[in-house]
């Protein structure tokens, strides 16, 4: 951090890991550090100085730009500029909860302490796929109620939607913004005036 400092960066007040380089009152550059993880944009001559820095304080970094997976979300980018982001591969990695650990329970009985745990290292791992399975937030939502005290049947549910998840993952999609030249102004210059106070 210290030598992103020196290197003029700023942490937002939003997120102290998030970093932004102005240039004469213009964002010129952006980095996220997650541990190891770090992302970054910004003008091609100032990613190239960023990088050199790095490099000379932390040795050589593997660099990937047009498709990279960072914090468990892929990025991929075309030749067109188009966006897709994705957790495909974080959530292939789940594994649902063994029907060792529930068969011969009481569906509606709480669950032991080590189901309440299984739940929720499983139910945590799947929250964090809302950033890109938006349809599975309501869920996710209904299954924290039961952080505390989950039954047999929650964690039935649980496994059920991680199965589908996995069966049926979502990518985002941005399409690359081509702006056009055209400014087009609309006025209410054409409507008559009403009195001294109003216009129509």
């Amino acid at each position: 951090m210290k030598i992103l400092r020196n290197f003029g960066m700023q942490s937002t007040m939003y997120d102290p890991q998030l970093m932004l380089l102005f240039k004469n009152k213009e964002l010129a550059a952006m980095i996220s550090i997650h541990v190891d993880d770090i992302k970054f944009t910004g003008r091609q001559n100032d990613i190239d100085r960023l990088v050199k820095l790095l490099e000379a304080t932390f040795g050589k970094m593997t660099l990937q730009f047009d498709k990279f997976t960072n914090c468990g979300m892929t990025h991929e980018r075309d030749k067109s500029g188009n966006i897709v982001m994705h957790q495909d591969e974080y959530i292939q990695a789940f594994k649902p909860i063994h029907p060792k650990h529930y068969q011969g329970y009481d569906i509606d009985g709480p669950c032991s302490e080590h189901q309440q745990a299984l739940f929720m290292s499983l139910l945590g791992a799947v929250a964090y796929t809302s950033l890109t399975q938006v349809w599975i937030l309501v869920y996710i939502v209904a299954l924290q109620r039961k952080n505390k005290q989950a039954s047999v049947s929650d964690l039935k549910r649980l496994n059920a939607l991680t199965r589908e998840l996995m069966r049926n993952p979502q990518k985002l999609y941005y399409h690359c913004m081509t702006p056009t030249q055209i400014l087009e102004v609309y006025s209410d210059s054409a409507y008559s005036r009403e009195g001294d106070t109003a216009h129509a």
